[in-house]
């Protein structure tokens, strides 16, 4: 049981690495539209972290359904909403100079507490 809890906090923190890299590499292109679309697709490819961002994806895929063939989808994803909401908050705020109000943190606390209390 703890290597798939280790598991779901290895996911856990490439998704929040993943989407981390992908923000980050939008702002570093100016963000993404869809048009001129063709002009924005090149921009987007053209940025490692973008390209980063994409191959994580991939991995986080195969890594999920590893898990969900092991665990109770109960479980799985209430662990991994438990995490992922902290810590992309957390990584917005580190990485990406975010401000995070203080309604928020609150929010993700009351919020944290409720998926907590859902999965016992």
């Amino acid at each position: 049981m703890w290597t798939r809890i280790g598991l779901l906090a290895a996911l856990a923190t490439l998704v929040i690495t993943r989407q981390t890299m992908l923000k980050a590499g939008l702002n570093k292109i100016g963000g993404f539209s869809f048009t001129p679309f063709v002009d924005n697709l090149r921009a987007l490819l053209s940025s490692p972290l973008c390209l980063g961002s994409f191959a994580i994806g991939g991995v986080t895929a195969f890594l999920w359904f590893w898990l969900l063939s092991r665990l109770p989808l109960s479980v799985a994803a209430t662990v991994l909403g438990i995490v992922l909401l902290v810590g992309r908050t957390l990584s917005a705020w580190w990485f990406l100079g975010e401000a995070i109000p203080l309604t928020r943190w609150i929010g993700i606390v009351v919020a944290a507490v409720g998926i907590w209390l859902i999965a016992r």
